[in-house]
């Protein structure tokens, strides 16, 4: 017993002369000394943080407006450059909504353009638009529209006949004034080499949108406006053949131009168009009336669409065998096949 009490002791005299030995501990870090910088951004097993404001990434960033289904929303209403059917841009992704087309057409009747020769029976379609909108402040609109179509004076890429119209307007979407508009036309199937109109306030447009946009009216309607007409080729009246020579001067008129649109679920869009323009004085009127019927695609950024189109003009008559004052007709039917594409 005396041995192990002798053992244990001399341990214990051992580790006190040891612990006297050791240096001591280093003292506890100071303020100011800095602490080692954090991980870069990006680095293995760190995720890059988000930048307060920044757009995000292009891969999760839409490319354009979309539409719920079984609306018409913001796609084509009809071929691009149509009459009365604007394409109304998101602002969110661009001030403007552009739409080009193109197709294939069949006409028939219509002003006889050449002696012993019928008219051209097949013609190209083109059609390209640009509507424009900027909603802050003072709401502002705008337009530029091309409806062509080739072949009609014989040769078949040559540009023969259609409009183009340009426009800008102050207002909601649901009423406008028209502040100014031009839209310079060539009908000669219709007897007509220019057709030029032009008109600022107290012409009115807007779009209404009904039924939860399952359906849609257009209307653009000018109390007075300015008119020229040129006609074409045998048509034309000549001072020297006792008449008023038609292109003479500028004439007062009134136009109306109306389009209802209809959506039937999921991807069809049935549109109507009517366009209605008189001269006070010598009386010329121009008609015409649209059906269509269209299946959209893509997002609503692919319109395939087939139209019956009926169109008319009024004029003052050239024939020596007529009662002077005596008006003539003449009008044709196109029937169309296109494909509209939103860029």
């Amino acid at each position: 017993m005396k041995t192990v009490v002798a053992i244990a002791l001399s341990l214990s005299v051992s580790a006190h002369a040891a612990a006297q030995d050791l240096p001591p501990p280093p003292p506890p870090p100071a303020d100011e000394v800095p602490l080692p910088p954090p991980p870069a951004p990006g680095s293995r097993g760190q995720a890059t943080p988000p930048t307060p404001g920044a757009p995000p990434a292009l891969a999760d960033r839409p490319r354009r407006h979309q539409d719920p289904p079984g609306v018409i929303g913001e796609g084509p209403l009809a071929p691009g450059g149509a009459m009365a059917a604007p394409i109304h841009p998101d602002e969110r992704f661009g001030n403007w909504s552009l739409a080009i087309a193109s197709g294939v057409a069949g006409r028939w009747g219509g002003y006889q353009l050449q002696d012993g020769k019928p008219n051209a029976a097949v013609l190209l379609y083109l059609g390209a638009q640009a509507d424009g909108l900027w909603a802050e402040g003072t709401a502002q609109a705008a337009r530029l529209r091309l409806r062509m179509f080739t072949g009609g004076d014989g040769m078949i890429f040559l540009p023969s006949e259609g409009e183009f119209e340009a426009a800008y307007m102050l207002g909601r979407r649901e009423f406008r004034f028209v502040l100014a508009r031009a839209e310079v036309a060539r009908y000669p199937g219709l007897a007509v080499q220019v057709l030029a109109q032009a008109s600022t306030i107290p012409g009115v447009e807007g779009v209404i949108s009904l039924a939860g946009d399952r359906a849609r009216l257009f209307y653009g309607v000018t109390p007075v406006e300015a008119a020229y007409v040129w006609y074409y080729g045998k048509a034309h009246l000549t001072t020297i053949d006792g008449f008023t020579n038609e292109n003479r001067g500028v004439e007062a008129a009134t136009a109306v131009r109306l389009r209802a649109t209809f959506m039937v679920p999921p991807s069809v869009l049935l549109s109507v168009q009517g366009d209605y323009m008189r001269m006070w004085g010598p009386g010329d009127q121009f008609r015409s009336v649209e059906g269509s019927a269209g299946y959209a695609l893509l997002d609503k950024t692919v319109l395939l669409d087939v139209l019956l189109r009926w169109e008319s003009y009024t004029r003052r008559s050239s024939s020596t065998t007529l009662p002077p004052g005596s008006m003539e007709t003449a009008d044709q039917l196109i029937g169309m096949a296109s494909a509209t594409l939103v860029l």
